[in-house]
Parts: C-alpha cells; sequence; structure tokens
C-alpha cells in the first residue's frame, strides 16, 4: 500500500521454526524478509531485508542502493510480530528515503519480496513472488511491475 509520503509492506510468513542469528550482510542467510525495488530512471536498484533475530532484536540490512543513495533502513519503521504458523512483518518506508514520490507508485515500480528460511543449520529456501532476488545472480528485470492506486 501507499500513503502520500510512506510505502508500506505487509507479508505474513508461514514458518515450523523461526532461527535468524545473523545481523547485516549475513543476515538472508537465516529466517526473515528480503526486498527488491527498482524504480525507472534510478541509477541501480534497492535490496534491502529486515529481520526478527532470536534475541528480540528487529535487524535491517542494505545490500545495494541506486547510485549516490544512502542506506533506506535506517529511515524504515519496522514491527515484526507472531500470528498464528509465523510471523507478520510490516515496514513503513519514507517515500523520500527511496527517492520516490506518490506519482511513481501509481506509475509503476519492479518489486520484489522473498522470505527466507532456516531452521537452525542452514538457508533451506525461500518463498518468493517472482525470479530475480533470491538466485545467485540477481536481477531487478525480473520483478514484476507494481501499479498503487
Amino acid at each position: 500500500a501507499r500513503t502520500e509520503t510512506d510505502l508500506l509492506i505487509r507479508v505474513d510468513g508461514r514458518d515450523d521454526v523461526h532461527h535468524q542469528t545473523e545481523r547485516g550482510q549475513k543476515l538472508w542467510q537465516a529466517d526473515g524478509l528480503q526486498i527488491g525495488i527498482a524504480v525507472p530512471e534510478q541509477d541501480g536498484w534497492w535490496d534491502f531485508g529486515v529481520a526478527l533475530h532470536n534475541d528480540g532484536s528487529i535487524q535491517k540490512h542494505a545490500w545495494q542502493t541506486p547510485t549516490g543513495w544512502d542506506d533506506p533502513t535506517t529511515q524504515m519503521r519496522v514491527s515484526v510480530s507472531p500470528i498464528e504458523l509465523g510471523l507478520r512483518y510490516e515496514i513503513r518506508i519514507p517515500l523520500s528515503a527511496l527517492d520516490m514520490s506518490p506519482q511513481d507508485l501509481i506509475d509503476g515500480i519492479r518489486l520484489n519480496v522473498i522470505l527466507n528460511d532456516n531452521d537452525g543449520t542452514a538457508r533451506e529456501g525461500w518463498a518468493r513472488i517472482a525470479p530475480g532476488l533470491a538466485e545467485g545472480r540477481k536481477n531487478p528485470e525480473q520483478f514484476p511491475i507494481v501499479r498503487f492506486e
């Protein structure tokens, strides 16, 4: 969803075992949410993630940003709460942190989301919207175009 100032993302993830002991660059190796966004006319794309660490803290990390832009996770508001058989991730990102306008969301952006799964030994897999984010070579051209009304 969107507001005039923020992009809102909510994902309900079903998982039999929650395991997240990683931080920073390695956040993707355990349970957590990873988001890829490509905005037309930007030089590059956004790749960042959030997770509920086993110690109860919310972890955030940006693997990449378009040229000249800072890590948007410092401005994101994130909550992770239990739901039946899993977790709910709710993220509010100021559009200004992503160099976007409400019109960019109306016109359409490339958006992909994956849930990484690790039951205690290694990342076992993921659930995703589309290819382009979880594989070894990331490709935002494979993300679906999403338009917000």
